[in-house]
């Protein structure tokens, strides 16, 4: 695998800040950004943009979710829209709710049974089965200890919680993705924020979680960037960051192992949102500064 980073030069760009949600759409074909925190006198935000390729726009909807940090957001193919699950919002609540984005408007989504509140949570679709999977997260925020290990799915329309007879220790902030040449989810690292953190590697298969036994792996980090290339048909493993450090390593993932792919440097993104972009065959990075001093907003795309 190789990838060349180049560092988009716009005039019109979503506002410098952090811990913003990130998904590709594909019935649009457009990258969505929403949210985050931003600088002195902006706070928690709830605004949308799309990324076609060449700049960013910003979406105005009748609706929104509440201004808010951490949210879980991912695409449900069958449906054709993007689904937005909790967060954490300015007075520090951490949230429950359910909102759908149909690439004009959000619209809030009930459903008779729902995950509790959480942020920092694993929301990726299930490919095989035609499903999200939620899994984990934090449910205070700031609070040493408080993280979650259950699993639900999204089917479209309602939230069902899960039973697998294994899962991975509690944790948030952890890296995820489908696996699309293997048909299952990968999810790495994370872990409890101000404790351990943790490097291993989980498959779910739709009906359990099973740990994978690796010889090698990325070291520990949150927010690890994980990605299945459609064109290499592999899945790659980007950066991250630890307490005190930016990771800028790329690994891909065999089936049984992770390899690190010498000579091959990440933009230093600290906490990150990257997707890959389908329409356009490359990868969109949202490099966001990653903590409250340094709040950026550049785009990268990897080729």
């Amino acid at each position: 695998m190789s990838r060349n980073w180049n560092r988009q030069n716009l005039t019109n760009t979503p506002v410098p800040r952090r811990n913003e949600s990130v998904a590709y759409d594909t019935s649009t074909g457009l990258v969505i950004l929403f949210g985050g925190t931003g600088g002195i006198g902006l706070g928690h935000l709830n605004d949308t943009w799309g990324w076609n390729g060449q700049e960013w726009n910003q979406i105005q909807s009748i609706s929104a979710p509440s201004p808010r940090v951490d949210a879980s957001l991912a695409y449900h193919a069958i449906s054709g829209k993007i689904v937005l699950f909790g967060g954490v919002d300015a007075d520090g609540q951490v949230l429950g709710d359910t909102w759908i984005w149909d690439g004009k408007k959000w619209t809030e989504q009930k459903s008779a049974n729902t995950p509790s509140p959480r942020a920092g949570a694993v929301l990726v679709y299930d490919t095989a089965r035609q499903n999200l999977v939620l899994f984990g997260g934090t449910y205070t925020k700031g609070r040493i200890g408080n993280f979650l290990n259950d699993t639900w799915i999204w089917d479209g329309r309602n939230w069902t919680e899960q039973k697998p007879a294994n899962a991975p220790s509690p944790r948030f902030a952890t890296g995820a993705v489908y696996d699309a040449i293997r048909s299952q989810i990968l999810v790495v690292g994370g872990g409890p924020l101000g404790s351990r953190l943790d490097s291993d590697t989980w498959i779910w298969d739709g009906k359990n979680w099973s740990e994978q036994q690796t010889t090698n792996s990325p070291s520990l980090r949150l927010n690890a960037n994980l990605i299945y290339d459609e064109a290499s048909q592999q899945v790659i493993f980007f950066g991250g960051s630890g307490y005190l450090t930016a990771f800028v390593d790329t690994w891909v993932w065999d089936g049984r192992n992770w390899i690190e792919q010498k000579g091959v440097t990440l933009p230093k993104a600290g906490r990150s949102s990257i997707v890959y972009d389908t329409k356009r065959q490359n990868v969109v990075l949202f490099v966001d500064g990653g903590d409250k001093q340094h709040r950026v907003a550049e785009t990268w795309v990897g080729i």
